[in-house]
């Protein structure tokens, strides 16, 4: 079927060309025709860089070393010749040819990418140290670009970001943080050529051992919105993301190592971090090889690189036809709707939405008379409800109000806040609406997400 521009075929239809939406019951985002021409556009824009080298961009889950020639590392290292391991890709020999593509090219003269000891990935890093010293001279970010001229980047951080050390910040405000520094990241790839494949963070579980220096021990209720928040941004860049946090909870103790911080191994063998079939480990006879955190890792992001690869290659021009797109505008009467939780998306009030509301009735409110985004949320059934505005930094108040209403244009105002609301919320229709205190508009995350029985912990206030 040929649409018309501005439009794309969605379930046998022309539907308005809205944003793909990442939804969180996928490990891979979709790859539609629109992002599938993004990512070769990107890999195309700069000549200089090889499509099949990926550079890797991380903390100590994503780092790697080697001595005297030979690799070491638990991320990736095992798809490297060098290592010694052998391959047993299991339910997945579709991704052989992946193995084959991105070991084609020698990220130098003596590394695949696989193991390259990327100097944007070190251990103990939070996002902002990978782009230090920015954009002059020894900064980690450009100096690993210039070294191995990347078309690719696998980037995921969280870990540290989301652990608040005497910091004496709300949740909300150190996610800010992060999507300040994960936005700088993606967006300095996407200015050199790089396409970025975002992971979120894995679980953090380690709430009961004594953090020191003063460490609050709320990592774990934070990951999920650090999650949604890399969801975000990834989802307003339209690159591609990957929900590692969704395939390691389900795992045995989530995926993680004793120390709950590090995705788990069977042994200290680098070479068995790329087994993925289901024949029981050595270690332990009830948990298979692909039910280890780093393997898991290593498959979902051969996974990414192999639709990567079908793009830039020319094999694919659509991996998802049928993907979910944003529905609406952002104004009073064409909201944006959140079709599902969780929701996450980034608009700028300078360009979306509307300028049509100034002021709530909620007690607290803060007037805002610039402008404004509509977002439309059903919920089916009574519903604990997390919703946090992110606006790159920590100042209180922020430049945003979050505002949740029963009615469009902000009548029927239930609860105001400059970044956080946590409530519940019993079935029925209603809009959460980000407002502008200045006149002048800027960017901004939104995420809304769910607080299950049973599920990992919500972000406090």
């Amino acid at each position: 079927m040929t649409c018309a521009a501005g439009q794309v075929c969605s379930a046998g239809s022309c539907v308005a060309a809205g944003r793909v939406l990442y939804t969180g019951d996928r490990a891979q985002s979709p790859i539609t025709s629109d992002i599938a021409s993004r990512i070769a556009a990107v890999s195309a824009a700069t000549s200089g860089l090889r499509a099949p080298v990926f550079m890797k961009v991380g903390d100590s889950i994503t780092a790697s070393t080697s001595s005297n020639g030979v690799p070491a590392g638990y991320f990736m290292v095992c798809f490297d010749p060098r290592s010694g391991a052998t391959v047993n890709l299991g339910s997945r020999p579709d991704l052989a040819a992946a193995v084959s593509y991105w070991q084609s090219v020698k990220a130098t003269s003596t590394e695949t990418p696989f193991a390259r000891v990327s100097l944007a990935a070190y251990p103990g890093w939070s996002a902002d140290m990978s782009y230090a010293g920015c954009p002059n001279a020894n900064c980690p970010l450009l100096e690993e670009i210039a070294a191995v001229e990347p078309g690719t980047a696998v980037v995921m951080f969280g870990s540290n970001d989301s652990l608040c050390c005497g910091c004496g910040l709300t949740d909300a405000q150190i996610a800010s943080i992060y999507f300040y520094r994960m936005r700088y990241i993606v967006d300095t790839l996407l200015a050199n050529g790089v396409v970025p494949i975002l992971s979120s963070m894995p679980p953090r579980t380690d709430l009961t051992q004594s953090m020191a220096g003063g460490c609050d021990g709320k990592q774990l209720g934070r990951a999920t919105l650090f999650v949604n928040t890399t969801r975000a941004i990834a989802q307003a860049r339209q690159v591609p993301f990957i929900d590692f946090f969704r395939e390691m909870w389900p795992l045995p103790n989530n995926g993680l190592s004793d120390d709950d911080v590090h995705p788990s191994v069977c042994t200290d063998t680098v070479g068995e971090t790329c087994r993925f079939d289901a024949t029981p480990s050595t270690c332990a006879p009830s948990q298979p090889w692909n039910q280890y955190g780093y393997n898991v890792r290593n498959l979902v992001t051969l996974d990414a690189l192999d639709r990567v690869r079908q793009v830039v290659t020319g094999t694919a021009s659509s991996l998802d036809s049928n993907a979910p797109r944003m529905a609406g505008s952002g104004t009073s009467a064409s909201p944006f709707v959140a079709a599902q939780l969780p929701f996450a998306d980034v608009r700028n009030t300078a360009t979306d939405g509307q300028n049509r509301i100034g002021s709530y009735s909620c007690a607290g409110s803060t007037p805002s008379p610039g402008p404004e985004v509509v977002y439309e949320l059903v919920l089916s059934a009574t519903t604990d409800l997390r919703i946090a505005v992110l606006d790159g930094g920590y100042a209180t108040p922020g430049p945003f109000t979050l505002n949740l209403a029963t009615a469009p244009d902000g009548t029927g105002c239930l609860a105001s806040s400059d970044r956080f609301l946590s409530l519940s919320l019993a079935a029925g229709t209603y809009y959460v609406i980000v407002d502008t205190v200045a006149k002048a508009g800027a960017e901004f995350g939104l995420v809304i997400q769910e607080c299950a029985a049973g599920g990992p912990q919500c972000p406090s206030p």
